[in-house]
């Protein structure tokens, strides 16, 4: 396991999953060069990140960066950044990332599964892990979810649900929704670790609206 200060915790312990050193700062390099969603007219025109997969070896992605909060709201938290990401050597893999105080994130979606990439400690950003989510089951519910709506379950129907971003049914046209969210006292204790911040307790929320985004 890697190394790590007394008193670190961990929240998210799958049962099986790659760990990776994370060199933030040529990361941070590499992601403040990447274009804009809005000035390229296809993904294929972004730049390209290898992303560690959790049975070993690197996805190569094409990447633009993807911004999901209100401008004025975005100059506020210049550090929080969201992406958008297309599968190069697996056409069929789609997936968002997002750069915040808490660390890097990725999720991407494809016919071998959905993967998380986080940071392997809750305060600690420098080791994050790579690891399938059916290979995370949170302990606190321990109760299988199971999806209640009927439908084709056919490799083709599946297949097809992981289309890449030029194929899929909404076009290639980029919509944009607005949200408006909001948060409680709970919620922010159970997301920022002492001391609770706005920029750790923002971080979190980003997070969660980005993962929304790459199902959307």
């Amino acid at each position: 396991f890697p190394s790590h200060d007394i008193g670190s915790k961990r929240e998210i312990v799958p049962r099986s999953y790659r760990t990776i050193s994370l060199q933030k700062a040529t990361m941070q390099q590499f992601l403040g060069s990447v274009p804009k969603e809005a000035s390229v007219r296809k993904i294929r025109d972004g730049s390209v990140i290898s992303l560690p997969l959790p049975e070993g070896g690197f996805g190569q992605f094409k990447i633009l960066e993807s911004p999901i909060m209100e401008e004025g709201l975005a100059e506020q938290f210049p550090e929080i950044k969201t992406y958008v990401i297309q599968g190069i050597d697996d056409p069929t893999a789609t997936g968002r990332i997002d750069q915040t105080e808490k660390g890097f994130r990725a999720c991407i979606y494809s016919e071998r599964g959905r993967i998380f990439i986080d940071p392997y400690w809750n305060d600690n950003d420098s080791v994050s892990m790579s690891y399938y989510t059916r290979d995370y089951l949170n302990a606190s519910k321990l109760k299988q979810l199971a999806c209640g709506v009927l439908g084709n379950n056919s490799p083709i129907a599946l297949r097809t649900a992981s289309l890449s971003l030029a194929e899929r049914p909404t076009g290639t046209v980029l919509k944009i929704y607005r949200l408006a969210l909001a948060c409680t006292g709970e919620y922010a204790a159970a997301v920022s670790m002492a001391p609770i911040t706005t920029n750790k307790v923002m971080a979190a929320m980003v997070t969660s609206v980005n993962r929304v985004n790459s199902v959307y």
